[in-house]
């Protein structure tokens, strides 16, 4: 897990080379990381799976990317062809794309994301107002043998997207600064009492735009 860990710096262990599916494991973790840490969620890759990929093993694919990202705080950037193959995907089930949306069935990471035609980079984020933590390298999403690059690092929202969103000239949808629950339970005249409290944002991030 790369949940709440303190005092350990994921560059020291997410960068170099691995195979596909050794990115896909980390990215994997760090999705759920960003869950729990990260006000947004950004996916950006030009390509999910690739152009001989069967049917089948691109919805695979796609069933990850849907089955793992909560679409009230993760957005797909793509090209628009990545979005038409994931229709097609449907197509090969017997589902048509316009009639579930029409009926606002369709799912929501597909229907709000961004669509970007020139560009070739593939990168991943968790964005927060303490930190923006990225994962970026020369892999596509999909798992396999070969050897592609990674590299980690964690900045200042504001860098982030002037190095990135500017550069590729596009915005993601804003999400409400993340408010995590706590509990208190204690022992009080006899019975267990418990009070929630709504504490903020997570506080080890707080150190990390300084960086």
């Amino acid at each position: 897990m790369l949940g709440d860990i303190r005092n350990t710096r994921l560059e020291g262990r997410l960068n170099g080379l691995f195979s596909k599916t050794e990115i896909m494991q980390f990215l994997e973790k760090l999705v759920i990381r960003w869950h729990l840490t990260a006000d947004r969620i950004l996916i950006a890759a030009p390509f999910v799976g690739h152009q001989y990929m069967k049917t089948e093993d691109k919805r695979r694919i796609w069933d990850w990317l849907i089955r793992n990202l909560d679409t009230k705080k993760s957005t797909l950037l793509t090209r628009k062809a990545t979005y038409t193959s994931f229709k097609k995907t449907l197509e090969a089930e017997g589902l048509d794309y316009d009639e579930l949306q029409g009926y606002g069935l369709e799912d929501k990471l597909i229907s709000g994301g961004v669509t970007k035609q020139d560009f070739h980079a593939k990168f991943y984020a968790g964005l927060s107002d303490g930190a923006t933590e990225v994962l970026s390298g020369s892999a596509n999403l999909l798992r396999g043998p070969s050897i592609e690059n990674i590299s980690f690092a964690t900045m200042t929202q504001a860098d982030f997207t002037a190095r990135y969103l500017e550069k590729l000239k596009v915005a993601i949808p804003t999400a409400a600064s993340r408010r995590l629950p706590y509990e208190i339970v204690k022992s009080e005249g006899g019975s267990w009492i418990c009070t929630s409290l709504d504490a903020g944002r997570a506080p080890w991030l707080a150190d990390e735009s300084a960086k």
